[in-house]
Parts: C-alpha cells; structure tokens; sequence
C-alpha cells in the first residue's frame, strides 16, 4: 500500500530571501523526496535572490536521504560551462547528500511550456509509480509543443532510475520551490504521514 504524502506550501514571494535560503535548505537536510523548483535561475542557483545555489549544495547533509531534483528554470542543467559547474552537477556530487538525479535546463525557456513539462512529468509519475523516470520524461516531452523546452532538459541520472521507490521510502519527502519573482509558484514539500 502506498504512503500518503501531505504538502506543506511555501511561498518565496515578498519573503525575506535569508529565511526562505534557511526554510529550503533546512527541508532538503532533513531529507527529501521530489524537489521541484518552478521559477528563475542561472547556471550555479535558483532565483536572482539565490534561494539555492553551488555552495549551498556542496554543503548539504542529507546522507543518503537523496532526493530527485525537478529544476523549472533556466540553466541550471548548462553542464558544458568551461568556467563553472552547474547546480544540477553541483547536486549531484554534493559530498554528505544532494541528490540521486537532477532533470534540469541546459538553456534559455519560456515559463509556461515548462509549466506543462513539470506537470505532465507529475501526472506520468504519479499514474505510473513503477515507470523509471526516463520513460515518464519522455511521456512527459511528447506532449509538450515547445521545441526548446523539449531539447534543452537533461536528466542528469541514468535513465532507468525508476521512482516507484517513493512507496517504501518513509524518511522521504517532496520539495517544490519557488522564486521571489513569481508569486503563483510555490514551495510544496510532502512528508509520510
């Protein structure tokens, strides 16, 4: 039988940046299930406010309690940067947590196609827990018009990563972040109860 979920919101816009920095990175310690940013973002961090970025991510201490992150904004999948690492790299090879896959942005999208994407990505997971999550991405892409949306996001993991884990997991948690700038998008983080 699968465990229930329940979603607690949080909401960047018009918040003290330094509170919501603390507020995310004090849930994804504590272990986390789905991390799902909707809202701007660079190579290195979420939002012009850096909610999340490089430094923070190397210094998380989630063990092994590793989430998997889905990134709605711009760049932070740009892993071909000579200078500089992205945030999805920077998850994953965070030293004491970070997470086990990261679907992330290699570039420069419109807000409402990634929309779409995020939710047909949701709707295929939660339909299919079995389905690995490169199969639910690619269900998730077929329906999404917008060519750039549908090029430039990469899952960092293998493509057989499969979710259905989520069941049986009780430290595990979903996380949804969102950026000061946008005050429609929220921060959902879900605990077994």
């Amino acid at each position: 039988m699968a465990k229930k979920y329940t979603k607690q919101h949080i909401l960047a816009d018009g918040q003290d940046s330094n509170t919501i920095r603390r507020q995310i990175v004090d849930e994804l310690n504590a272990g986390s299930l789905i991390v799902n940013y909707n809202g701007h973002g660079s190579t290195e961090q979420w939002s012009f406010a850096d909610l999340l970025d490089n430094q923070a991510a190397a210094s998380l201490t989630n063990g092994q309690r590793l989430p998997v992150y889905l990134i709605m904004d711009c760049l932070n999948g740009f892993f071909d940067d000579v200078y500089t690492q992205s945030l999805a790299e920077s998850l994953l090879l965070s030293p004491n947590g970070g997470g086990v896959a990261v679907w992330a942005s290699s570039g420069f999208t419109n807000a409402q196609p990634q929309v779409f994407l995020n939710q047909a990505l949701l709707t295929a997971l939660a339909q299919n827990p079995n389905l690995p999550l490169g199969a639910a991405i690619i269900a998730a892409k077929s329906v999404v018009a917008d060519a750039d949306v549908r090029r430039t996001w990469i899952l960092f993991a293998g493509h057989a990563t499969a979710v259905s884990w989520i069941y049986n997991r009780a430290a595990r948690s979903a996380v949804n972040t969102a950026s000061q700038e946008t005050s429609h998008r929220q921060l959902q983080q879900g605990r077994p109860s």
